[in-house]
């Protein structure tokens, strides 16, 4: 069985090294990549730790890992800090560590071959940061992401500045065709003002017309009575117009008539005549010969079809 080397203790005073550094990329258990910073002093191992993969990361760090270490058996061997340190180094080049993250903190498993001691344990504990730190790593951030993305930010100023040249190009074609579109507004407007005006004189024409159209109608009834206008017969020639209109009106009273029997349209049929003409009032019977000559009479009492005479002093006959 190995046996654990006892401490060498000795009085002779060793030169103490000048402040070094040795920097590991390691993956943890969760597939981060960590920069491991491994720094002595002339009192201190430092341990530090910061995640790659991220740019605003958590720091681990600890300024008295040597306190840690001493606790460790397989230390006890060394008695100054340059052996405890170049030991590390060489653990750390040649045994392939294992990173551990732990909640707050990261374990660094460094495999031994020696018996009783599998693996070393170095523990880096988050650290906290000030106000002053973080507005640091901020800044560091920002320019890390300038440097970063430098390429394509100017590459994208320039496609927001193309677009923006686009963008203006369009504007100032809209704004042409927009003077265009309000010239041609300008002229409509001209134009419906004009056709307003035409629209005017256009009614002031129509009301004369309607005016003349009205004394036109007062003459046309006065000259041509309307007082037939069913009656194909009387309106042949303006003599029968006027000839019936002072037979039956000779006081010159407006009146109208209908059409109640037509032979050409309602048959020759007696039946049918007192079905059309019976209990009508004033009635005026004419017909017309082949020859064109007209007979037939006028009388102010109603038709039926009894066989009882009526006195009528308003009626007559003609021929």
């Amino acid at each position: 069985m190995e046996q654990i080397p006892t401490p060498i203790i000795s009085s002779k005073v060793v030169e103490q090294k000048p402040f070094e550094s040795k920097k590991f990329n390691l993956k943890s258990d969760k597939n981060n990549i960590f920069e491991i910073i491994i720094s002595k002093s002339t009192q201190h191992i430092i341990l530090e730790a910061k995640n790659l993969k991220i740019i605003e990361s958590n720091i681990y760090y600890s300024k008295n890992e040597l306190e840690i270490l001493k606790k460790n058996k397989y230390f006890l061997m060394f008695d100054n800090i340059d052996d405890i340190y170049d030991e590390i180094i060489t653990l750390m080049i040649k045994n392939n560590p294992n990173i551990i993250e732990n909640s707050n903190k990261l374990l660094i498993s460094i495999p031994l071959s020696i018996t009783k001691i599998k693996e070393i344990i170095l523990e880096i504990n988050e650290k906290e940061k000030s106000d002053k730190e973080k507005i640091k790593e901020l800044y560091e951030m920002i320019n890390y992401l300038k440097l970063l993305y430098s390429n394509e930010i100017k590459e994208l100023d320039n496609k927001v500045q193309n677009q923006n040249n686009i963008i203006q190009e369009q504007n100032n074609k809209m704004q042409e065709q927009n003077n265009k579109i309000n010239n041609i507004n300008n002229i409509i407007q001209e134009q419906n003002n004009k056709i307003q005006e035409l629209n005017n004189k256009i009614n002031e024409l129509n009301n004369k017309i309607k005016n003349q159209n009205n004394q036109i109608n007062k003459l046309n009834k006065f000259l041509f009575p309307k007082e037939f206008n069913d009656s194909i017969i009387i309106n042949k020639n303006l003599s029968n117009i006027l000839f019936f209109q002072k037979m039956i009106n000779p006081n010159n009273i407006y009146f109208t008539t209908k059409l109640l029997f037509r032979k050409s349209e309602n048959g020759d049929s007696f039946d049918e005549f007192h079905r059309l003409c019976d209990n009508k009032g004033k009635t005026l019977v004419l017909i017309e010969g082949k020859e064109g000559f007209i007979i037939g009479g006028y009388t102010t009492k109603n038709w039926n079809k009894s066989n009882q005479g009526y006195k009528d002093d308003e009626s007559f006959l003609f021929l």
